[in-house]
C-alpha cells in the first residue's frame, strides 16, 4: 500500500519485550491508512512455549486489521506442531471479535487445572476449558487469549489517543471528503464527544443518515438529540434525506422528531405532500400525524390538507385525521 510511513515512539512498561514504537501509514491528504506494531511475546505461563513473534495491525480508526507473520517465523502449538492456514483463518476471526468472550477471562479460566499428581496436558498446566475448545483453536487457547488481549490493550488505546489528539476542523473535514464508513462512524462518535464542532459539521452528519452503510446510517440517526431536534434548521435538514432513506429508516426518523417540542410547519407540510404523492404509505401518516401540534394547525395550508384527508378514500387515513383535529379542538376548549 502507498502512502508516507511515520514513526510514534510507545513505551509499553507491560509489553517490553516487543517493538517501543508504532508504525502509522498515511496517505498523501494525511490521512491514515493502518497502524502497525512488531509484537514479540511469550504466550504461555510456564515458558514452555515458542515466543509469538508477528506484526498486528490495526485501521485508520484504530480497530483490528490484521496480522502478518514474520517471513522466518510461524506461530506454533503447545505440542511446537506450526500451525496450518485453517489456524491462522480462525485466529484472524478470534481477534477480528471486540466482543469475544476472552475479555472477561483470565488465563487461568482457559485450562482444567490437573491434580498435582495427574501428569500435563497440553505443554502447559491442563486441559482447555470444554466451553471454549470450539472457539479456540485446539492446542493453542493461550495464544489466542495472549494475542486477543494484545490486540485490544495498550497499543490500540495509544492508537486512538494519537487519533483524537490529532483532530480538529481540518482533519474531520478531511474525513467527510474521504467518505470511508469507518472513518465517517470515527468522526461522528468524535463530534458527540465533542459538542464544539456540532454547529460546523451537523449538516455532513445528517447527510449520512441517508448512506447506504447501514451502520453508518444509523449512528448519524443517533447522534441527534432531543434538545438537537428543536432546532428548525435541523429539521429542515431531515426533509431531502426523508427522500433517500428506506422505509424503516422514515419510521425512525418520524419516531425522533415526535419528541421535539414543536415541528416546523414546512418540515410537516413536507411529510403530508409526500402522503399525497403516494411517497409515503397511511401508516407511516399516522406516524406523521404525530409532529403535528395545536399551533401548527393554525397554518392554513396545513390545516387545508388535513380537511383534504378527511375525505380520503382509506377509512384508516379519515379516522386518524379526525382525531388529530378533535384532539386539537379539545385542547382549544380548555
Amino acid at each position: 500500500m502507498k502512502g508516507n510511513l511515520h514513526q510514534h515512539p510507545f513505551i509499553d512498561h507491560a509489553d517490553s519485550l516487543s517493538a517501543q514504537q508504532i508504525f502509522e501509514l498515511r496517505d498523501e491528504k494525511g490521512l491514515p491508512l493502518w497502524f502497525c506494531r512488531d509484537i514479540f511475546k511469550n504466550v504461555c505461563l510456564t515458558s514452555e512455549c515458542r515466543m509469538v513473534h508477528l506484526w498486528l495491525f490495526w485501521n485508520s480508526t484504530g480497530d483490528y486489521l490484521g496480522h502478518q507473520i514474520h517471513e522466518k517465523d510461524t506461530i506454533t502449538k503447545t505440542d511446537h506442531t506450526p500451525f496450518i492456514s485453517s489456524d491462522y483463518q480462525k485466529l484472524n476471526r478470534i481477534l477480528s471479535d471486540p466482543g469475544s468472550i476472552l475479555k472477561d477471562l483470565k488465563q487461568e479460566d482457559l485450562i482444567i487445572k490437573p491434580a498435582p499428581e495427574e501428569k500435563k496436558l497440553d505443554g502447559h498446566s491442563g486441559a482447555t476449558q470444554p466451553s471454549l475448545k470450539e472457539y479456540l483453536i485446539k492446542d493453542a487457547a493461550y495464544t489466542c487469549y495472549t494475542l486477543w488481549h494484545t490486540v485490544y490493550g495498550n497499543t490500540q488505546k495509544e492508537i486512538k489517543k494519537l487519533l483524537e489528539m490529532r483532530a480538529d476542523s481540518v482533519y474531520l473535514q478531511l474525513l467527510f471528503e474521504q467518505k470511508s464508513p469507518e472513518q465517517l462512524i470515527w468522526a461522528v462518535d468524535f463530534i458527540r464527544t465533542h459538542p464544539q464542532y456540532h454547529s460546523a459539521f451537523f449538516r455532513q452528519i445528517i447527510k449520512q443518515i441517508g448512506s447506504k452503510n447501514d451502520i453508518l446510517s444509523q449512528r448519524a440517526l443517533n447522534y441527534l438529540s432531543k434538545e438537537q431536534l428543536t432546532e428548525h434548521a435541523i429539521q429542515k435538514e431531515l426533509v431531502p434525506i426523508f427522500e433517500e432513506v428506506n422505509y424503516q429508516r422514515k419510521f425512525e426518523l418520524l419516531w425522533k422528531l415526535s419528541a421535539a417540542q414543536h415541528t416546523d410547519d414546512d418540515v410537516i407540510l413536507s411529510f403530508l405532500t409526500s402522503f399525497e404523492e403516494q411517497k409515503i404509505n397511511a401508516s407511516m401518516l399516522g406516524y406523521v400525524y404525530k409532529l403535528v401540534r395545536e399551533e401548527n394547525q393554525k397554518n392554513p395550508l396545513i390545516l387545508e390538507k388535513l380537511r383534504t384527508f378527511l375525505k380520503h378514500e382509506n377509512l384508516y387515513v379519515r379516522n386518524i385525521t379526525k382525531k388529530v383535529l378533535s384532539d386539537t379542538k379539545n385542547q382549544n376548549l380548555k
